[in-house]
């Protein structure tokens, strides 16, 4: 434990409901220990009558008593049981709550078996920034142990795009360390690995990362519009929130080194000829195309299906964890260059004239 730092250990009830009226309740237990899950206890505390019911289920009068100092007087606190297993499952989903904003940049809505999960940002067309990608998360948050959803069909708000990409400005300004934390890459392996299969709409643009955030969607329906790519070599960085190795999966290794190397677009057509596309239909029909494809999946055995899309990506990504450091190492050194910055300062002054 480094110094002048204060650990918080199994003993004496700590005063977490009187801290925890406080705005700085939060900071002041990410301060006092190094150990995250700490933190996430402590932000959780108001949540205990949910997660444990009225009495608690900790000695102490509910979570007051989870920390004491010393050693332990009474082992069922390190091992507790029934309903308290659950316990630091239910902190994690409830801190990720708490600490992600509310945010109009990600809606959801019940379709019968399905949810329909809409990136809503047409005004930058949809362009994937910190907002949104906190929004998937919670989203997914809300999602995880609800056994009745099927399918989740994911689209993007307007006509022009899918999902035309990161935020440049904001990529513009992100480093090396910005990079070894994944940031779109987590929430696109998290879609990817996510219990039931999700489809991806597309209407307009699906480029860069919204381009990789479509291909990890277990499906894709396209409308005649769709154009999808991965263009990051030319601001100087590479597609590294997946498109290195789930591109080479549906399009085969020739055509995605092509793809990556040239940057460029490719329309609904070549889409469904190169297997980006399980479907393309007219425009207006997009949404309810991936909603039938929803329905239809929803006839079957939800455990089957969870279970054959356990396997298939077991099957399908043999050294995945390889992959995934190795592009986020990658684009780390890139994120650095005076190359990215130039080109991505170019791209940003552009835009701002036209």
């Amino acid at each position: 434990m480094a110094s002048g730092r204060r650990s918080l250990q199994w003993g004496s009830p700590r005063p977490t409901a009187e801290l925890l009226r406080r705005k700085t309740a939060l900071r002041y237990f990410a301060n006092i220990t190094s150990s995250r899950s700490v933190a996430i206890c402590a932000a959780n505390v108001v949540r205990q009558t949910c997660v444990l019911g009225a009495g608690g289920g900790y000695r102490g009068g509910g979570f007051a008593g989870y920390f004491t100092a010393g050693k332990p007087k009474n082992r069922a606190l390190i091992a507790p049981t029934g309903a308290q297993r659950h316990f630091p499952v239910a902190l994690r989903r409830g801190i990720r709550k708490m600490l992600r904003p509310m945010t109009s940049r990600v809606l959801s809505e019940r379709r019968g078996d399905a949810v329909l999960v809409t990136l809503n940002a047409p005004e930058r067309r949809n362009a994937i920034d910190q907002e949104m990608v906190d929004g998937l998360h919670a989203v997914l948050d809300e999602l995880e142990h609800d056994e009745t959803v099927a399918a989740i069909v994911l689209t993007g708000a307007g006509e022009k795009a899918f999902a035309a990409g990161a935020d440049i400005a904001q990529l513009r300004d992100r480093t090396s360390s910005d990079a070894l934390k994944a940031i779109n890459s987590g929430i696109f392996n998290r879609i990817e690995e996510f219990a039931v299969p999700v489809i991806a709409a597309v209407k307009g643009y699906a480029l860069g990362g919204g381009c990789e955030l479509a291909i990890a969607c277990d499906l894709r329906v396209l409308g005649e519009s769709a154009k999808m790519g991965q263009p990051e070599v030319k601001l100087g960085i590479i597609p590294a929130a997946g498109g290195t190795y789930r591109l080479p999966r549906l399009v085969g290794l020739g055509m995605a080194r092509e793809l990556v190397y040239t940057g460029r677009m490719v329309a609904a057509d070549e889409a469904m000829r190169i297997g980006l596309a399980n479907k393309v239909v007219p425009d207006a029909e997009v949404v309810d195309a991936a909603l039938a494809m929803a329905d239809a999946i929803a006839k079957n055995g939800r455990l089957a299906v969870r279970a054959a899309k356990r396997s298939l990506n077991a099957l399908s990504r043999p050294g995945h964890e390889n992959a995934v450091v190795f592009e986020s190492s990658t684009q780390a050194v890139l994120f650095d260059s005076d190359d990215k910055k130039a080109r991505m300062d170019a791209f940003l002054s552009k835009q701002k004239k036209s």
